[in-house]
């Protein structure tokens, strides 16, 4: 029975996993085909220090809207690395929501990253989920 209950939670742990990336997935084309392009300036590269203590660097974009408006924004996940890409001064490509032109998505390969972190995730989940079907005790 403890191996049932171990293999159900497993099972929907890798749905939840695969449901949520999947859903990044299609916002990321739904912006791209339905979103405004545009470019957008890195203003700032913020330094931040994790509970941890791991430092990462947030960078900060402005970007002008169709009809003016101008939108400071920072990107919604730190990274790790400083890449010479978001220096101050630099620009990216975005596409931003028509209706709430502060939604963005920055026209990256950030797209292959999480499939493939779906694909390696839900290689090692069904693996575990194999290993934890297999009965731990055998009886004659």
């Amino acid at each position: 029975m403890r191996d049932m209950i171990g293999l159900i939670i497993g099972t929907l742990a890798m749905l939840a996993l695969d449901i949520y990336l999947v859903t990044r997935i299609v916002y990321y084309f739904r912006m791209k085909k339905h979103g405004i392009r545009c470019t957008a300036v890195i203003t700032r590269l913020e330094r931040e220090v994790s509970s941890r203590g791991v430092v990462c660097w947030r960078p900060w974009i402005e970007y002008t809207t169709g009809d003016g408006t101008v939108i400071t924004s920072a990107f919604e996940n730190a990274m790790q690395i400083k890449s010479k890409n978001f220096d101050p001064g630099n620009t990216v490509t975005i596409y931003y929501d028509k209706d709430d032109p502060k939604r963005y998505i920055m026209d990256r390969n950030s797209l292959y990253t999480d499939l493939a972190l779906m694909f390696v995730v839900t290689v090692i989940l069904a693996c575990l989920l194999m290993i934890l079907s297999i009965p731990l005790s055998y009886t004659d």
